[in-house]
């Protein structure tokens, strides 16, 4: 589909030929799960409206206290406090969580209180006597909506996973430093979380630009069916879910096969509804889910988020045929292992976009040094060929054109003249100054009879009657045919768990790879750099010095917004980083000069 504006769209980028794609950036989760409606009627509610963050109970392996974080005064507990710790669920509720655990545990708790909607970043074990009989439990602590979840699962006192131990954090490192690729790196992960939790299958499930899903590393067991290059719709996991998932870190299922248990009350007594339990490891999973597992004859999950660059890149997916208990500790273990893969996969990142930035300055300095020499923006651009201009942007094939003259096109698989006046038409009817797609038949109709030269553009414009010589590039790339493996039909959104993973294939055509938010950029800043150009040159050749303020002024108003925003966020993020007391004298320097560059700008 058109990809026109970046804030929250996907941003994609390419490592050795290899895909990084992400959804909604990680500040915008909470707003995701904010927009769904609270009241739910069912199986005829889209997939993608489902309140999964107030489910009203909580799943059988823990129980729950939910109280006022000023007063610690119990107001909702889970139905399964009798079964837990001898004690019904109603004897609780209005009463200080001291006359549960003791004044010493209870200030415990207190002191544990995360801040506001921060999930709980440690856990530690309590104990619970009740007629003399002590149990441990487990505990961890969430603050949501001025609500404090206190989730308790029982644990034996020396409760420990080797997981988290140094050593095989460190072979795991010198792994990923040997994996070749990021696929590798990818096999590399899976095959030490398979070994050290004895899940029968361990999979990192890879997002792709239209959020659907791939399977890119599989450790199974044997006697299992392979997933390894399987795809699955983008509603299997909706958007709810993908923001719980950058919220909370991971979520986890022992057994799919249990009645969920209530709170109690169902409703919050202070605001008379359910409670947001968006940060809760404990909270009862969509039963549209634990049907889809059931379907999938999978009976425990473990699924821990992989964020990189602060979106949601992927998922290291565990499954389990047989109910699973996975302690806090390999929880810990394999969300530890998520983020030092990311840690690992982010400066690759980086490195590769820091070096396709510098490869596409030169280029964009090169085609204004020939425009400079030439005294004309045509013969400029296409000097050496254009290039320059195939080297600004990852592309097959690249046009200069007007309304009227086609000047030139260079590259391999171009599209002809007459399709390349068809676009010229569409921007000029839409006015736009820069438009990509990767699905250009979806904007013109003629589009798809040149699918194989054309199926993707990223195009930039002067056409208005201000510039005298009206111009506009066209990058094109070609359709890339994908045969994609599905698991089970992709058709519908509506609250219906798929009954059969029967793999089908599917040939998709028509599209290009997707750009990426760096060739927009590029793109965005090469058009300013020229339309400059030729408002000064015409300014200049009529030796009206006024005029050529005026344009240069007209010429900045229209580009501020564009220019001021990048420089908002990044002069805000100096100076919070500035708030560091702990930060060494030389980075506090360098992010004081950039705070004051930004602010002069």
């Amino acid at each position: 589909s058109t990809q026109s504006t970046w804030g929250h769209l996907l941003s994609v980028y390419f490592f050795s030929n290899e895909c990084f794609m992400h959804s909604f950036p990680a500040s915008q989760a909470d707003v995701i799960l904010q927009s769904i409606p609270y009241k739910f009627d069912g199986a005829h509610l889209a997939c993608h409206l489902e309140p999964i963050h107030v489910p009203g109970a909580i799943q059988p392996h823990g129980f729950m206290l939910v109280i006022n974080p000023s007063t610690l005064i119990i107001h909702q507990v889970s139905e399964n406090t009798m079964e837990m710790i001898g004690i019904a669920p109603k004897t609780l509720l209005g009463k200080h969580i001291n006359t549960l655990l003791g004044q010493d545990q209870a200030q415990i708790i207190a002191n544990n209180i995360p801040p506001s909607n921060k999930k709980a970043t440690s856990y530690f074990q309590i104990k619970i006597t009740i007629a003399e009989l002590t149990r441990t439990f487990s505990c961890g602590i969430n603050l949501r909506q001025s609500w404090c979840f206190v989730e308790l699962e029982p644990s034996s006192p020396s409760e420990d996973h080797e997981l988290c131990h140094s050593s095989v954090v460190r072979s795991f490192v010198e792994g990923l430093r040997k994996s070749p690729n990021l696929v590798s790196s990818c096999q590399t992960l899976v095959e030490v979380v398979a070994s050290n939790t004895g899940f029968d299958r361990v999979m990192v499930y890879k997002f792709h630009s239209d959020m659907h899903g791939e399977v890119i590393a599989e450790s199974r067991k044997g006697d299992l069916e392979p997933y390894l290059g399987l795809h699955y719709p983008s509603g299997d996991i909706p958007q709810q879910a993908r923001a719980l998932f950058i919220m909370n870190g991971y979520s986890l299922i022992p057994d799919a096969k249990y009645d969920p248990i209530s709170l109690v009350p169902l409703l919050c007594p202070l605001t008379n509804q359910r409670p947001d339990m968006a940060l809760c490891v404990l909270r009862s999973p969509s039963p549209v889910h634990r049907k889809y597992l059931s379907n999938m004859g999978v009976q425990a999950t473990l699924t821990v988020a992989l964020i990189i660059n602060d979106f949601l890149w992927g998922l290291i997916s565990c499954h389990h045929n047989t109910p699973k208990q996975i302690n806090w500790s390999m929880r810990l273990g394999v969300s530890l292992l998520a983020e030092v893969f990311s840690l690992h996969i982010h400066p690759l990142q980086q490195n590769f976009d820091r070096v396709q930035a510098i490869l596409a300055q030169k280029a964009k300095l090169k085609i204004m040094q020939h425009i400079q020499s030439k005294g004309d923006l045509i013969k400029g651009l296409q000097e050496d060929g254009g290039r320059h201009l195939l080297r600004l942007i990852n592309c097959n094939s690249v046009a200069v054109a007007s309304k009227d003259e086609c000047y030139f096109v260079t590259g391999e698989n171009s599209p002809p003249v007459e399709f390349i006046f068809d676009i010229v038409k569409y921007l000029l009817k839409k006015n736009s100054e820069v438009e990509l797609t990767d699905c250009l038949s979806t904007l013109i109709p003629t589009g798809a009879n040149y699918g194989k030269e054309a199926s993707g553009i990223l195009a930039i414009s002067a056409l208005e009657p201000r510039v005298t010589q009206p111009w506009c590039i066209i990058w094109f790339r070609q359709e890339v045919v994908q045969t994609v493996r599905w698991a089970g039909s992709h058709t519908g959104d509506v609250l219906n768990p798929r009954a059969s993973f029967k793999c089908w294939t599917e040939q998709m055509r028509g599209r290009s790879t997707p750009w990426e938010e760096e060739s927009y950029r590029m793109a965005s800043e090469l058009r300013a750099a020229l339309l400059i150009w030729c408002l000064e040159n015409e300014a200049v050749r009529l030796h009206d010095v006024q005029n050529l303020s005026v344009l240069r002024e007209q010429f900045l108003a229209n580009v501020s917004h564009d220019l001021r925003t990048p420089l908002y966020s990044i002069n805000a993020l100096a100076e919070i980083c500035l708030q560091d007391p702990a930060l060494p004298s030389k980075v506090r320097a360098n992010l004081s000069t950039i705070s004051q560059s930004g602010t002069s700008l």
